[in-house]
């Protein structure tokens, strides 16, 4: 069971575990299986934003373990998970806790990333952390029972020499919108895909036979999501435009 009582329209609620025993700097495809109860209801009224559709499930990974750091004050979490329905890095969005119209009861459901599966790189000794979250924009107690959450790693194949995403180098200053990716090897398709934080598509671009790729972003300062994905392997890169 986990509770919690939003006091400012930010809450966030995690649970994590330690997955050891995967391939150590290998690039895993995992799919997340959540179930837990819930009594809230959807299509609600509730301070701030409804008690079902304000609070989004999120789940994804990381190499680093999920930690609350005391930041002037303010518990903020070490790891990229997004913002209330906005997913993250290192966290996508899997639902909302919204049960039906008439719940008033707790009811278990069902969460999961099966229409977009969570790409993730093991450390060098085979390990990630597995972190499931709620984010509340719901100004009120949100309280919600995990039942069982499954885990399905599937390696992704390639070249075991070659780290997609840390052997990729972009210049000269991606901050200023226009920039290069050198992915150090040549690939016959590569797929490039630039989105906002809300999922809004910015450009979307398949490149042929090339390692050297040339990108623009023509839109105002703010943070960007860029998806490379060749014939095995994706990767998702963090940019900043000033």
């Amino acid at each position: 069971m986990i509770k919690g009582n939003n006091h400012s329209d930010d809450l966030f609620m995690f649970i994590k575990r330690k997955i050891s025993g995967l391939l150590p700097n290998t690039t895993y495809q995992l799919l997340i299986d959540v179930e837990f109860a819930s009594n809230a209801p959807t299509n609600g009224i509730g301070v701030g934003g409804p008690p079902g559709e304000g609070v989004t499930m999120k789940a994804g990974a990381s190499t680093i373990e999920p930690l609350k750091i005391n930041s002037s004050g303010f518990y903020l979490i070490n790891i990229d998970k997004g913002n209330q329905s906005i997913g993250g890095v290192d966290m996508d969005t899997i639902g909302h806790i919204g049960v039906s119209d008439t719940c008033n009861v707790f009811t278990l459901v069902n969460r999961n990333n099966s229409a977009q599966l969570f790409s993730i790189t093991t450390d060098s000794n085979g390990e990630v952390w597995v972190c499931i979250g709620s984010d509340s924009g719901f100004e009120a107690t949100t309280t919600l029972y995990y039942n069982v959450i499954s885990l399905t790693f599937t390696a992704v194949t390639g070249s075991s020499d070659f780290n997609f995403s840390k052997d990729i180098t972009i210049y000269p200053n991606p901050t200023k919108g226009n920039f290069s990716v050198d992915l150090d090897k040549t690939y016959n398709s590569v797929l490039i895909t630039i989105t906002d934080l809300t999922g809004r598509l910015i450009e979307s671009k398949e490149y042929n036979g090339t390692k050297l790729l040339s990108l623009k972003i023509d839109e105002p300062a703010g943070i960007y999501l860029m998806s490379i994905e060749s014939e095995d392997q994706k990767a998702v890169i963090r940019l900043v435009k000033e």
